[in-house]
């Protein structure tokens, strides 16, 4: 008997100054890093050097490093938000 594959994720990804969240569909394996770099884009936001970007799952900072099959331990879906962070140089 063969082991099926894991099912993709439905991601959702809120950002404050965003007029619609950024949806996407990944494999289990997916690190946050590709998710937060798409949401940027699809965000139409960039770096600047002064302001950074990261994504918070249940009130906490996901490390990049961290995959999607990592955080959704509510089936096939995943709520994920972008918050903006000041860089102080």
């Amino acid at each position: 008997m063969s082991e099926h594959p894991p099912h993709d994720i439905h991601v959702t990804v809120t950002f404050a100054l965003a007029a619609k969240p950024y949806q996407h569909s990944y494999a289990p394996t997916t690190l946050i890093s590709t998710v937060q770099a798409d949401a940027l884009t699809a965000f139409e936001v960039t770096t600047d050097g002064t302001t950074g970007y990261e994504l918070i799952h249940d009130g906490e900072t996901v490390p990049p490093d961290k995959t999607i099959g990592d955080l959704a331990t509510h089936g096939n879906q995943l709520r994920l938000r972008l918050r903006t962070i000041t860089i102080s140089g």
